[in-house]
């Protein structure tokens, strides 16, 4: 085929610049677009997971019991125990800073802390483990702003 038919198909096929293109791109290009509809086909047949946010309360009125009272979505659940996550950390953050609740945000990787129905700090599923003598659990791209050193509760030792 010489570059005017690749042009001409390129144009049928929909790419957009075709009349201008290299030789090498657009036969990448039209390799691309001929292949496109059998992905779509295959792409409509793997069943898509619902995109939604996640939010679970912890109750710790119990602080001692922390672990049966922990309270979150299966998916929550499936996810901190492949990170290997302990529930027994939530238990002695509460008894050492006195929180009353923890809201889990699977978004951010972390957990609200409440005292007295109140949000007053967070702390991330990473920092929680690093307090308890552990390492990072997941890599965290989306973090939620840290409070200023007036407002922080939880104190860190690398802060």
């Amino acid at each position: 085929m010489n570059i005017e038919e690749l042009r001409v198909k390129g144009k049928e096929l929909g790419i957009k610049q075709a009349m201008n293109m290299k030789e090498e791109t657009l036969l990448k290009r039209i390799e691309v677009a001929e292949r496109a509809p059998a992905l779509r086909e295959v792409a409509t047949k793997i069943p898509l997971m619902e995109k939604k946010e996640v939010k679970a309360e912890v109750d710790l009125t119990d602080k001692l019991k922390v672990v049966s009272g922990v309270e979150l979505s299966e998916l929550d659940k499936i996810f901190l125990k492949g990170l290997n996550f302990n529930s027994e950390w939530l238990a002695s953050l509460a008894n050492q800073y006195d929180f009353d609740k923890f809201q889990y945000l699977h978004k951010f990787r972390a957990f609200r802390c409440y005292r007295g129905n109140m949000h007053v700090e967070w702390i991330s599923v990473n920092d929680l483990s690093l307090l308890n003598g552990g390492r990072p659990l997941c890599e965290i791209l989306l973090k939620h702003t840290p409070l200023s050193d007036k407002r922080q509760i939880i104190k860190y030792n690398w802060r």
